[in-house]
């Protein structure tokens, strides 16, 4: 009996000794993680965006804050294509008044995936230069589908904003994002404010693992491919339509659309999405 009772025990310190040497082999073993893009540098400075330090006023000359307006990872210029600001709801320089009520200004960030594993890590960072301390902002993130709110503290106040230095320590949302939310081809990132005032940008990046390929943009960017939840008549049988969002970029790209081999669609692009 004891004999056997000596095994057992021999047995179950065997086991507790493999148990804790594999949690330790994997927890010295994550996954590589890179940054896959940035815009700007943690530098405690909005420098190197557009209109700064102190040009808030021409943020709708610039035709900032729209739509149609975005940052292209690997295409655009931050000088010239990213705010140092984003306004809220509650700003003029926004395009909100008396007459035309509130409008919630916004910032789109696209990047396209060439090459992506099949899980992995993924981080938004959004590092802030200063924010509105009279109406500090609601601010929100949209990535694909999917979207995070944060209420952001109070900042320094306009100093900032005018082109003062400040003293004001910055702050920081990491967003960490489930990999499924991350695809291979086009991706968007939304940046508004639902409520409130501004804010200043130090730095917006992303962080995912070392096998994540970004594209490089040439003449035209396909944001999204998917097929139609419903039908439509073709020729007398009914087909469901291929929807295609393409962003014309430069020169004359030509699109061109293949299913199972067989070339069903191309057109010049034109300007414009």
């Amino acid at each position: 009996m004891q004999k056997r009772f000596s095994l057992f025990l021999t047995t179950l310190c065997c086991i507790i000794v493999l148990f804790f040497t594999t949690k330790n082999v994997s927890a010295q073993n994550p996954q590589s993680q890179k940054t896959l893009w940035q815009i700007g540098n943690a530098d405690h400075s909005d420098a190197e965006f557009a209109m700064a330090p102190a040009g808030y006023k021409d943020f709708l000359g610039k035709d900032f804050g729209w739509e149609n307006k975005f940052y292209l990872v690997g295409f655009s210029d931050p000088k010239k294509d990213w705010p140092y600001a984003l306004p809220g709801p509650q700003d003029a320089w926004g395009g909100s008044s008396g007459g035309a009520g509130y409008r919630a200004a916004v910032g789109n960030i696209l990047f396209g995936i060439n090459k992506i594993p099949a899980d992995g890590k993924y981080e938004l960072i959004i590092g802030l230069l200063d924010i509105s301390a009279e109406k500090p902002p609601l601010f929100k993130v949209t990535i694909n589908d999917t979207s995070w709110e944060y209420q952001l503290p109070k900042g320094s106040g306009d100093s900032t904003l005018k082109g003062q230095k400040t003293k004001y320590p910055g702050y920081v949302i990491k967003i960490p994002v489930p990999a499924n939310i991350i695809k291979k081809g086009g991706n968007e990132i939304k940046l508004t404010s639902l409520w409130g005032s501004w804010l200043v940008f130090d730095q917006i990046k992303m962080e995912g693992p070392e096998g994540v390929q970004i594209s490089k943009p040439e003449d035209a960017f396909i944001r999204n491919v998917k097929s139609a939840n419903y039908e439509i008549e073709n020729s007398g049988k009914p087909a469901q339509p291929l929807l295609i969002d393409v962003q014309y970029l430069s020169a004359e790209p030509l699109l061109t659309a293949f299913v199972d081999g067989h070339k069903i669609f191309e057109k010049k692009i034109e300007k414009g999405r």
